[in-house]
């Protein structure tokens, strides 16, 4: 009988954590832009933050997520839906840190928006609806537009 090699146990799995913020206040967060089709065109799914105003679905990654399940996690408790079809768009450099851009299209509702919670509302749009507050407006829409098809407006 040949020996075999002793195995030696495997160190237990740690969770890999997510960058913190630096010096800088740099962190990185997650955007979803939801599609659907409606009469012929696109139009994407926003959410109206209380104090904010109107935004894509998103926020920022937590220590013990990636980019994906940050992107699903929020989109969950922002709009009370599963994301249906998830897809990578970009990763983009910004002023404010590192924001991963993700599509897809509206699927179940579900339970797990918390009671204090800040979204008040969403809805659908074919444009930015600009006379309205925009919680972000110099969020980078026109080139988050030309990788999903989009004119944002």
């Amino acid at each position: 009988m040949t020996p075999q090699p002793a195995r030696t146990p495997s160190a237990p799995h740690k969770p890999v954590a997510a960058p913190s913020p630096g010096a800088s206040g740099k962190r990185e967060y997650t955007v979803v832009v939801a599609l659907r089709e409606s009469d012929g065109r696109k139009e994407f799914l926003l959410v109206r933050h209380r104090e904010r105003g109107w935004e894509l679905p998103g926020g920022k990654i937590e220590a013990t997520e990636g980019p994906v399940h940050c992107a699903l996690r929020e989109f969950r408790e922002e709009t009370g839906h599963l994301l249906a079809d998830p897809r990578f768009v970009v990763k983009m450099a910004k002023a404010n840190g590192t924001c991963y851009v993700f599509t897809g299209h509206l699927g179940p509702g579900v339970e797990g928006r918390s009671e204090d919670d800040a979204i008040v509302e969403s809805r659908w749009f074919a444009r930015l609806p600009r006379g309205e507050k925009l919680a972000f407006p110099d969020d980078p829409y026109a080139e988050m537009g030309l990788r999903l098809g989009i004119d944002f407006g």
